[in-house]
């Protein structure tokens, strides 16, 4: 039995269990936020136990087997494991993640916990004491957390009650209520804000006051509601307008008393609200309007303390980065003190943000990347050195680890992602043995691989003709994939694009913005590429499209060929929710040319990874593409005009040449261009394209000059 339990069978059932369990994890964080991943999996003590078991499996097998004496290549292969689980241990019970925080010109020290913590305090006058745990809340499963303290001869119990990650006021129905009035305001700085008022109330809506049976006065405009036997009014110093919702007619009510009508929206100067709804028996309490929890929406917590026979119930609110704001509540004679939120967590050094960059896309506000210019100050170890945190580009120093996440909307402060993982090292370590391991491995004369190999070449043959068979079957049935496509008018004018001249126009050579040199014929399958998802579409070269969108982007601004991968994309841009692509014309709006998705990115991108979802990631995927498709049709892709004795070799696009070139090279640059374009056209309109192939020899000619 013993040996059974501890077999290597068993170490691969738990391999296996891992590989599941964490696929299981990834879904979980993806519906229900990373929190209850980790409360469910990543930190549970069933997960501890199994890396403890597993950790334990290979240590006995080791020492049973004494492979490290007679086969060497297994005992590395197994011993990676064992230092792979250990960095895994080290991760889980020493490492920790948080953010800091950083204006530009100041510094800091310090991060807050990326996990919440809840802290408790207790004084009854003469005795203190405290309490704190880190919280693994569940959205998807019931929550467990009971306590109890011990203050001077007072016993101090503690309940978790409730959990909602996503805590917003709304008025819910109760047998046992109060008759609720729920207004929702259309203007001003507060529109679109839900307000439930109760019999006696008052609102402050900014420039004017919302009361409900109540004789409160106010030096601003009252809309001041009444309610006898069920008869609701409204009075007012000033003439109304209003608007039903339900037949869209339209009317004035002058000032005065006059009935209050549900569903009609009342506007008064640059103010307007409704009456949303009457609830007859309802109260005011917190609801969560999801299951994962959302970045800027607080997360509570309701918790029940008892002192003897008397109780209390409080709510707790937290946001993700920020300290808890601590709450007092007294039960008899014991104050109790409690908060929920991240912690302050000191870090060894300094970092100053000395400037915060966002770059964004030409002729857009849409940012593309951004980056935080630092100086990294430590004392103890004498280093004071500057340093450039970009995505992709981490600040690794004393086990902290550095990640470009977020920004400040004012763009002059920037938030990094901080990781303190001594496991980290460990887990590369045990990478490395496993592959030393495995190759090693495959060479022994006698081992498994060997024998296996042996009889694998006598299985060849056959296993080519079943390859084959399988391969026949699929090929009477070819796969369906969403194309591009296009009305046929217009796909004739995009196929009179000549493909022996477009071959030409793809070795032209070009710098791209990274400073390297290539051919018009990668930036235009890169093109393609990025905006469709495909290498091909409408039987056309991606030459002959880069061509058409250079040449006739009214064109091609028609064509829907930018790819969407999620449905409400598709949705907010006013299509189909099925649809595959969308025309670039479909991200504007007509009446002002607004971009439809500016707001919806803009959050998206202030996002840190792991907050962003999926329809968040293909938002800024369909954003990339949008702007790639831009400057292909403004033409600040097409580097091809190296700058006059530059001695960085820069190379610029046609506007931006013509415009910084000295006088004479940027009439050359003029004239080359439009003569280029014109013999362009003039080879759709004849079919000769003679005179285009000569036009871009001359382009071709002055890159070399």
């Amino acid at each position: 039995m013993f040996k059974t339990i501890f077999s290597m069978k068993m170490a691969v059932l738990l391999m296996f269990i891992f590989g599941i369990m964490i696929g299981i994890a990834t879904f979980i964080e993806n519906d229900y936020g990373t929190q209850t991943a980790r409360a469910l999996i990543y930190n549970a003590h069933w997960f501890e136990f199994f890396l403890f078991y597993f950790i334990a499996i290979l240590t006995y097998n080791i020492i049973r087997f004494k492979s490290y004496k007679n086969r060497l290549p297994v005992f590395l292969f197994h011993f990676s494991f064992l230092i792979i689980a250990l960095g895994a241990v080290l991760t889980r019970f020493v490492g920790y993640e948080g953010i800091m925080h950083i204006r530009e010109g100041k510094e800091s020290s310090h991060m807050v916990s990326d996990v919440k913590v809840l802290q408790v305090s207790l004084d009854d006058g003469k005795n203190q004491s405290s309490y704190d745990k880190q919280l693994y809340l569940s959205s998807m499963t019931k929550n467990y957390l009971s306590n109890t303290f011990t203050i001077g001869e007072k016993k101090v119990s503690m309940e978790l009650l409730d959990y909602k990650p996503n805590a917003e006021k709304a008025v819910i129905d109760d047998p046992e209520g109060r008759k609720i009035l729920e207004f929702k305001l259309a203007g001003g700085a507060a529109r679109g804000k839900i307000v439930p008022m109760t019999e006696g109330g008052e609102y402050d809506a900014g420039g004017f006051t919302i009361t409900y049976n109540s004789d409160i006065k106010s030096d601003k405009p009252q809309f001041k509601v009444s309610d006898e036997n069920g008869t609701l009014t409204v009075e007012t110093t000033y003439d109304l307008r209003y608007l039903n919702m339900d037949d869209q007619s339209k009317g004035e009510i002058k000032a005065g008393i006059n009935p209050l009508e549900q569903r009609h929206l009342y506007q008064f100067g640059d103010y307007s609200l409704v009456l949303k709804s009457i609830h007859e028996k309802a109260k005011v309490d917190y609801a969560s309007s999801g299951l994962k929890p959302e970045s800027g929406k607080p997360e509570l917590i309701k918790l029940k303390f008892s002192v003897g026979d008397q109780s209390k119930t409080i709510d707790v609110m937290s946001k993700k980065g920020m300290v808890g704001e601590p709450q007092l509540v007294s039960i008899d004679g014991v104050k109790i003190n409690v908060s929920f939120g991240a912690k302050i967590i000191p870090v060894p050094f300094a970092l100053k943000l000395v400037k915060f960059d966002l770059e964004r896309y030409p002729g857009s506000m849409t940012p593309s990347s951004y980056a935080s210019d630092v100086i990294l100050i430590d004392k103890e170890k004498g280093i004071e050195r500057p340093y450039r945190i970009y995505m992709n580009h981490v600040l690794d120093h004393r086990s902290y680890r550095f990640f470009q996440s977020s920004y400040d909307p004012d763009e002059k402060g920037t938030v990094l992602s901080v990781n303190h993982d001594p496991g980290t090292l460990p887990t590369y370590i045990g990478y490395l043995l496993l592959m030393i391991g495995m190759v090693w491995s495959l060479f022994i004369p006698n081992g498994r691989f060997q024998t296996l190999l042996k009889g694998a070449r006598k299985l060849q043959h056959g296993a080519i003709a079943i390859a084959a068979v399988v391969l026949l079957s699929f090929a009477g049935s070819p796969l369906q994939a969403a194309s591009v496509t296009a009305d046929p008018k217009t796909k004739e004018m995009m196929v009179q694009y000549d493909k022996a001249h477009a071959k030409k126009f793809g070795h032209l050579a070009l710098q791209d913005h990274q400073g390297r040199m290539k051919p018009m014929d990668t930036l235009a399958h890169e093109v393609v590429s990025k905006i469709s998802g495909k290498t091909s579409i409408l039987g056309l070269t991606p030459n002959q499209i880069l061509l058409g969108m250079t040449i006739k982007p009214d064109l091609y601004q028609d064509v829907a060929m930018i790819k969407i991968g999620h449905p409400k994309i598709a949705v907010n841009l006013g299509l189909p929710k099925e649809s595959k692509f969308a025309k670039f014309s479909d991200f504007f709006n007509k009446d002002n040319n607004g971009y439809k998705i500016f707001e919806e990115v803009t959050a998206a991108t202030r996002k840190k990874p792991l907050e962003k979802s999926q329809y968040d990631k293909e938002l800024i995927k369909a954003d990339e593409r949008v702007n790639v498709a831009y400057m292909v049709y403004m033409g600040s892709l097409l580097s091809i005009y190296p700058k006059p004795k530059d001695k960085n070799n820069k190379w610029l696009s046609p506007v931006e040449a013509i415009k910084s070139f000295p006088g004479k090279e940027s009439q050359m640059v003029q004239l080359f261009t439009l003569s280029y374009f014109q013999s362009i056209e003039e080879g759709i309109k004849t079919g000769s394209w003679k005179k285009a192939d000569e036009a871009l020899d001359v382009i071709a000619k002055y890159q070399k000059f």
